[in-house]
């Protein structure tokens, strides 16, 4: 097998993690830490993705026997306020990663999207729909906060078909190791 790559900084103050996918697991160096998880202890893969930074974001969750959670991020923190997009090294990266979890661990499960975000979102949904019926009712009371009221109601129109799509997505689901949802590589 070959030498599959993906170098990120998770974190704005944290050390740049250097993934790498050997024949015996996943390898990693971050500072002068190094660790490695093998293929055969990882029990979950959770492809997820979120809105950080003013951009969408994916990451990889891990699980490994253990329970120590382990997670790899698309984006690289470049500097302060300087969000780098590294989905063309972190894509490959995940895919063959889920072929030799799945190969070596058949019982691990495959996961994508989250069931407390989906339930969030239902929440959020709720409370901006109750919150522009109160508008509306406000605005027909008169006129006096009129301008303030109507801004307030085109944002709350502006953000439902944003919050409408992240519902539709749904919750959590299995997905197929050799075939990852493309979604989840945005």
């Amino acid at each position: 097998m070959t030498t599959v790559v993906h170098e990120v900084r998770p974190t704005t103050l944290g050390a740049t993690f250097l993934y790498r996918l050997e024949d015996d697991g996943l390898h990693w160096e971050a500072g002068r830490s190094k660790g490695q998880v093998a293929y055969a202890d990882i029990t979950h893969v959770r492809l997820v993705t979120y809105v950080a930074e003013g951009e969408t974001q994916g990451q990889c969750k891990l699980k490994q026997r253990s329970g120590k959670p382990f997670r790899i991020r698309t984006h690289h923190f470049d500097g302060l306020g300087n969000l780098e997009d590294r989905t063309l090294t972190y894509r490959p990266f995940i895919r063959e990663l889920c072929k030799r979890v799945a190969s070596a661990a058949p019982q691990a499960r495959f996961l994508s999207g989250s069931n407390i975000m989906w339930y969030i979102w239902i929440v959020l949904l709720v409370i901006l729909g109750s919150v522009s019926v109160l508008l509306l009712v406000a605005l027909l009371g008169g006129p006096s906060l009129a301008f303030h009221l109507m801004f307030g109601l085109l944002l709350m129109a502006g953000l439902i078909p944003f919050i409408w799509r992240q519902i539709r997505r749904g919750g959590q689901r299995d997905f197929d190791p050799q075939d990852p949802p493309a979604e989840f590589f945005t």
